[in-house]
């Protein structure tokens, strides 16, 4: 097994790379995962073929995000390039779980040519078209005592949010409920029904 760091758009990426023969395997992992969750699939590869895993950029042993760091899909997308560009993988099959399903996903559509197979485990989807029927029940159990923080769960007052979205989303947003906007991961700031606030339309997602 080789642990190296190669340069990605945002910061240093590790990568776990070992074996050789047959097609190279890329497996991307899920949100606040990291490669080492890939131990298993890894092993059973590599006496065959090349497999790697990297940590996706501020997880892992990866550079930690700037304060404001891009986090959309596709953004994402272009780490897998990086580092399949430092890795020399010209051609590869690609394995995502869950984010990393819809990352795969972005990179397969940006670079079809170079991608041989893709395996998508529980992919992430576009919760942005999830019926309003559908979502309310899980944005009502984010409001639970057990997500809230100490001072709503006491009851005690709490400071206003700082908007996130370079305008103010929680006075646009009916039902404010999340201190982020991320694309592709539902309704910005808990908006109901689910669908892009005025602030934020046409604009990727921001942490």
């Amino acid at each position: 097994m080789t642990v190296r760091m190669v340069a990605g758009p945002a910061g240093a990426l590790c990568v776990d790379d070992a074996g050789s023969g047959g097609s190279p395997v890329l497996f991307v992992h899920s949100l606040a995962g990291r490669a080492a969750h890939w131990s298993a699939a890894l092993a059973h590869c590599r006496p065959h073929r090349r497999a790697l895993a990297f940590d996706q950029r501020g997880h892992g042993r990866s550079a930690p995000l700037e304060r404001h760091a891009e986090l959309a899909i596709e953004t994402l997308a272009d780490d897998v390039r990086a580092v399949a560009d430092a890795c020399g993988l010209r051609r590869f099959v690609l394995v995502g779980h869950s984010l990393g399903g819809g990352v795969a996903l972005a990179f397969a559509g940006a670079y079809p040519d170079r991608v041989e197979r893709l395996l998508l485990l529980d992919p992430i989807g576009d919760g942005t078209q999830m019926p309003a029927a559908e979502l309310q029940p899980f944005l009502d159990r984010l409001d639970s005592p057990a997500y809230l923080p100490p001072s709503r769960a006491t009851g005690a007052p709490s400071p206003a949010p700082t908007p996130r979205c370079g305008n103010d989303c929680w006075t646009i947003c009916a039902k404010p409920r999340r201190p982020r906007c991320w694309r592709g991961f539902g309704p910005p700031c808990g908006s109901t029904p689910p669908t892009r606030c005025s602030a934020t339309a046409g604009q990727p997602w921001r942490s």
